[in-house]
C-alpha cells in the first residue's frame, strides 16, 4: 500500500499495516483441550464446555431484557490495551439457540454479528477505549436459553511499519526513514 508523502515532495512511503501474531495462545484459540475461557453474563448463569475443539456456550435463560450471555477469555488473557487497534475474527454459529443479536466485544468496542447454523467466520477491527476482556455473547437475551459454538478466535494487534522507504519520484532515489 503506497502513500503520497504529501507536504514534503513527491515521495512515497509503505504504509501497509502489519498485524502481530495471534494474542490468543494455545487451546484458548482453537479449542482443543483445557483453556481460559469462562461463561459470561450478568446473572452468572451462562455455562461453557469444551469437546471435538470447539467452545459449546449454553445461554443463561435469564428473562431480562438487559442480560448478555456468552463466553469470555479469562482475566489472565486481559492484555488488549487501551487505544491500540486490533484485528478480531471467530467462527461463531448457532446450536439449539435461536436469537441472532450478538456481540464480539473488546474494551466497550465491539462488533456486530448474526449467526445462523452455519458456521460462519466473523471479523473486523476493534479499538478499546479500555483494557477489557474479549467476550463473545448475545446481546439483551430476553430469558433467551439454547447454545451457540465458537471456533477460531483469532486476536492480531495491527501496527504500522516501523521504518519506510521512501521513493523520490523525481530520481527514483530510495530513501530509508526510521
Amino acid at each position: 500500500l503506497l502513500r503520497l508523502n504529501e507536504g514534503f515532495g513527491s515521495k512515497l512511503y509503505n504504509a501497509a499495516p502489519i498485524l502481530g501474531e495471534n494474542l490468543l495462545t494455545g487451546n484458548n484459540s482453537t479449542f482443543s483441550g483445557a483453556n481460559n475461557w469462562t461463561g459470561y453474563s450478568e446473572t452468572g448463569t451462562t455455562g461453557v464446555s469444551t469437546s471435538d475443539g470447539v467452545l459449546t456456550v449454553t445461554l443463561s435463560g435469564e428473562a431480562g431484557a438487559n442480560i448478555d450471555s456468552g463466553a469470555q477469555i479469562g482475566n489472565s488473557y486481559n492484555n488488549f490495551s487501551s487505544g491500540k487497534f486490533y484485528f478480531v475474527s471467530a467462527d461463531v454459529w448457532l446450536g439449539t439457540a435461536t436469537p441472532t443479536d450478538f456481540k464480539i466485544w473488546m474494551g466497550l468496542d465491539y462488533i456486530n454479528i448474526n449467526p445462523t447454523t452455519t458456521r460462519t467466520t466473523f471479523s473486523g477491527c476493534l479499538k478499546p477505549t479500555n483494557n477489557g476482556t474479549l467476550k463473545i455473547f448475545e446481546n439483551k437475551t430476553g430469558g433467551d436459553s439454547g447454545t451457540f459454538f465458537i471456533d477460531n478466535v483469532v486476536v492480531k494487534e495491527i501496527t504500522r511499519q516501523r521504518a519506510a522507504a521512501y521513493i523520490d519520484g523525481n530520481d527514483d532515489t530510495v530513501e530509508w526513514v526510521g
